[in-house]
């Protein structure tokens, strides 16, 4: 469980699927993590990353460009992206942001292993 300090975890489901855990505040705190991952991602065989938005708390103005930043990388990239467990408050500024249109929303894990066992 998220105990509000600011993370990224990874875990892959297969060789093609990464899911990212964030938790706590999105914020310019995380930055590096998520410079890290795109490098990681740009040598690895990974195609699909599904942000899983569960232990999120909130997104800052700073927090919502990085996430920006980081989509339209792994866009650039041919990755495929989509998310799940936003709570109504991160959905509405996504929504407000229009991220939407580069992230596929699930409403949750299951849905997106679904998606993983048929890929």
């Amino acid at each position: 469980m998220c105990n509000q300090e600011v993370t990224i975890t990874s875990r892959q489901i297969s060789h093609e699927w990464l899911i990212l855990d964030l938790c706590g505040v999105i914020n310019s705190q995380l930055k590096e993590n998520l410079e890290g991952i795109v490098r990681h991602i740009r040598a690895a065989v990974v195609r699909h990353v599904v942000l899983n938005f569960s232990g999120v708390s909130q997104v800052d103005g700073t927090g919502l460009k990085l996430l920006l930043l980081f989509c339209v990388s792994l866009r650039r990239m041919n990755r495929k992206l989509a998310c799940y467990g936003m709570n109504p408050e991160v959905l509405n500024i996504f929504r407000l942001a229009r991220l939407q249109s580069m992230l596929n929303m699930y409403p949750d894990e299951a849905s997106v292993l679904a998606l993983a066992e048929t890929d």
